[in-house]
């Protein structure tokens, strides 16, 4: 099995904070699961929050923290390092955000859609 000198992780190795390797197909896969600290551009200003993850296969779950409190991630999906999801927010109106992602080691990127706001991108860093 090829993955790092000297260290043996195992049949499922993990390497470093959180990349996987996979002796089947010989690739380190960064797992997306846990909390990113995160700035949007929005049109209101750049705002701040959390977003935790957990996969499960394809499937992606978690919650959006912020200033209107934790809500919850629906029709989550995750492929690779590829991640979309929708947030239904009720604070400080009813709006509809539907989002997409990329992880890249401790970075993660992305746009959201909100409604008739238009997009906001946000990046972020593992917490």
């Amino acid at each position: 099995m090829r993955g790092l000198p000297g260290r043996d992780a195992g049949p499922f190795g993990v390497y470093g904070r959180g990349t996987i390797f996979d002796p089947y197909t010989e690739v380190q896969t960064m797992s997306v699961d846990g909390t990113w600290n995160v700035t949007m551009q929005t049109p209101m200003g750049a705002q701040s929050g959390t977003l935790t993850f957990a996969t499960d296969g394809g499937t992606l779950t978690g919650e959006m923290g912020g200033p209107q409190g934790n809500i919850p991630i629906e029709d989550g999906t995750c492929d690779g390092n590829q991640l979309s999801w929708v947030v239904n927010m009720t604070s400080p109106m009813p709006i509809k955000v539907e989002s997409s992602a990329t992880v890249d080691g401790d970075t993660i990127t992305g746009e959201a859609k909100l409604g008739a706001f238009g997009t906001a991108t946000f990046e972020g860093t593992r917490a």
